[in-house]
């Protein structure tokens, strides 16, 4: 399962292996993941292979093509998690 979630907002998930999942309050890949530099960053480091079921590519393609002019950065805490 990889989520994401932003400040002040409810969690998104992003994928839950392969599972598409159309529903009203539930939607499994995120239908905005492929148009969000934000979110296919940091989920390409971690999984850059995986491939986003129902858009036939993997992460790394997906932002390879993303459109998302947004830059995002690294933040680094001295906090070990």
């Amino acid at each position: 399962v990889l989520i994401a979630q932003c400040l002040f907002s409810k969690p998104d998930i992003l994928l839950l292996d392969d599972l598409i999942i159309r529903e009203k309050q539930l939607q499994v890949p995120h239908p905005l993941l492929t148009k969000r530099r934000f979110a296919l960053v940091p989920l390409s480091e971690i999984a850059e292979e995986k491939l986003i079921p129902d858009r036939g590519m993997t992460v790394g393609c997906a932002l390879q093509c993303c459109r998302d002019p947004g830059r995002v950065m690294r933040f680094s805490s001295s906090r070990q998690l």
